[in-house]
């Protein structure tokens, strides 16, 4: 488990349109999520139903609404011991997306 790397809303956002990552909020809660949702994003709990067909090098970014991202390291840290080797967490979160224009 190593450090989990940034990622820029407007770098993420191509990946994510383009099916080569996923956005997932990182608040366990429906209602975090509703409070919170990114255009392209799922809920923490469609991702972890999701979580044994997708492959291990799936490309899986976090966010949540605190622009220190803590709560987005916690869920990647996480999800990198189910054997997951390519989490990242978006840089600002909510914030971040929001000041760059995305939707």
């Amino acid at each position: 488990m190593g450090k989990i790397a940034l990622v820029n809303p407007h770098e993420i956002n191509c990946r994510v349109s383009v099916g080569d990552a996923i956005l997932v909020c990182a608040y366990p809660e429906d209602r975090d999520f509703k409070n919170n949702r990114l255009k392209k994003a799922l809920s923490f709990q469609d991702f972890a139903s999701r979580m044994h067909s997708l492959s291990k090098k799936k490309e899986i970014v976090f966010y949540c609404d605190s622009e220190n991202e803590a709560v987005s390291i916690d869920m990647a840290l996480k999800t990198e011991d189910f054997g997951f080797d390519n989490v990242k967490v978006l840089k600002g979160g909510v914030t971040g997306w929001k000041e760059a224009g995305l939707e």
